[in-house]
This record gives structure tokens, C-alpha cells and sequence, in this order.
């Protein structure tokens, strides 16, 4: 009895798996032809103005972009581009790509147009089987940041040690960063002239990094809110103990 429902469980495990890979794969091939159409209409097929670090995009994408009835974010859009792009530029340099999936390219153009050898040798990896599109994620931080990717939580993982000299590095370098911000700093006046001429790819970038700073100093703001009284506790109770330690002169006295 036991075996059958093991041999059932398996069986659908592995039809889950089949069907889900085909659609994936069928989401990849979508996202391929999104990519060479916007490549092809919007950017002539010319490759390097797509991987370009300039952000200025063609008026008539940025038209597109802000079409309200469009069903792909312009997120999506500029990832499926750039990715036909490495592909149809690799692909020109007679690239072997037998193995590399539209995630591994994805991962890829994070790090930019100018990091094609470190490029060429992640894909080598990929075709030998010795890199995940998780474990390439996290190479690709690395070569991009000079550190590890931190785990979701966004803490590395690490002993209590570690984590705790780590947190304290953390504490005293968000409060220099503050203390950096000067009292009459004015927000309000750092963009107004920007908005009508960034890209709504920048501006949709610049307001999710802001409301994740945000929600950061909020809870810095509780962290240190609980950590002042731990530090005034400790700050009076070293003034006491001090304040009851012998002088240097009266230490002589009793001596003498």
C-alpha cells in the first residue's frame, strides 16, 4: 500500500515537473519575441544601443511605455530586450550557448556591456554544468557588489559572533550615514526638474528603492529607540562604578 501511493506521489511530482518546465520554457520563448520585436522596431536591430549605458530611450518606446493599456511592465520590457541583445551579441561571436537558458542571461546583463570576459566565463561554467541559475545569481552579485549576496532576510549567514560584529558595523555606519545628512537638506527640490525627462523605467527604480530606504529607517528608528535605554542603563551604571573607584591621590594616602 505504501509503495503505491510512494510510486503515485512520484509519478505526479514528475508530471508537475514536465508540465511546469514546458511552461516556463514556453514563458522564455514569449519573452525572446518580445525582445527581437522591440529590438527590431525600436532600436533598428542595432545591438550595441540596447546594452549602451546611456538610459536615454528612442521617444516613440518611451511613448510605448507609458501606454496605459500594456499588459508587460516597462521592468519586463527592458530585461527582454537587453537579453535578445546578449543572445543575438553572443551568438555573433559564435558563442556556444547549448544549455543557457533565458535565466542565465537574464543574470548576465547585470553586470553590463563591459564585463564580457567575466561573461564568457560563467557561461563556460553554465555549460558544464557547474552553475545554477540561483548559485550564477549569486556570482554575479558578487562581481557586481565585491561581496556576498545577502540571504533573503538580508543577513548572510554567519555564526553569533560574527552576525553580532556584523549588526554593530551595521548600526555605526547608518548612524555616520545620517549624521551625514545635513538639517536643512531639502528633498523636495532634488527632482522636480527631472521628472518630465527621466524614464518611467528610472522613476518606477528611484520610488521602489525610496519606499525600501523608508521602511528601513523606520525600523532602524525602533531599533535604536529600543537600544538607547540599554545604552543609558550601561552609561550610568560605568559612571557609578567609576564614580566609586579610589583616586590615584587617595590610593597614595592609604599606601603612606
Amino acid at each position: 500500500m505504501e509503495a503505491t501511493k510512494s510510486n503515485t506521489e512520484d509519478q505526479l511530482i514528475q508530471e508537475a515537473v514536465k508540465f511546469i518546465n514546458e511552461q516556463a520554457k514556453a514563458a522564455d520563448e514569449c519573452s525572446y519575441k518580445i525582445g527581437e520585436y522591440i529590438l527590431e522596431k525600436f532600436f533598428e536591430g542595432k545591438i550595441e544601443k540596447v546594452l549602451s549605458k546611456d538610459r536615454k530611450k528612442p521617444v516613440t518606446l518611451r511613448s510605448l511605455l507609458k501606454n496605459g493599456d500594456l499588459l508587460v511592465s516597462p521592468g519586463r520590457l527592458s530585461e527582454a530586450t537587453r537579453v535578445v541583445a546578449l543572445r543575438n551579441r553572443l551568438k555573433d561571436s559564435n558563442m556556444d550557448l547549448d544549455g543557457i537558458s533565458y535565466s542565465h542571461l537574464a543574470e548576465l546583463i547585470k553586470l553590463g556591456p563591459d564585463k564580457e570576459e567575466e561573461q564568457a566565463k560563467f557561461l563556460a561554467k553554465i555549460r558544464e554544468g557547474k552553475l545554477s541559475t540561483r548559485a550564477l545569481a549569486r556570482e554575479v552579485w558578487k562581481v557586481k557588489y565585491g561581496q556576498d549576496k545577502p540571504s533573503q532576510n538580508g543577513a548572510q549567514t554567519a555564526g553569533p559572533e560574527d552576525t553580532r560584529t556584523r549588526n554593530q558595523g551595521y548600526c555605526r555606519k547608518t548612524i555616520a550615514l545620517f549624521s551625514e545628512i545635513p538639517d536643512d537638506c531639502n528633498f523636495d527640490e532634488l527632482f522636480d526638474n527631472d521628472f518630465n525627462t527621466e524614464e518611467i523605467e528610472a522613476l518606477q527604480d528611484l520610488a521602489s528603492q525610496m519606499a525600501k530606504v523608508l521602511a528601513k529607517a523606520i525600523a532602524f528608528k525602533d531599533k535604536c529607540e529600543g537600544l538607547l535605554p540599554k545604552l543609558q542603563a550601561c552609561i550610568n551604571e560605568r559612571t557609578v562604578t567609576a564614580s566609586e573607584q579610589p583616586t590615584e591621590e587617595a590610593v597614595q594616602q592609604e599606601a603612606a
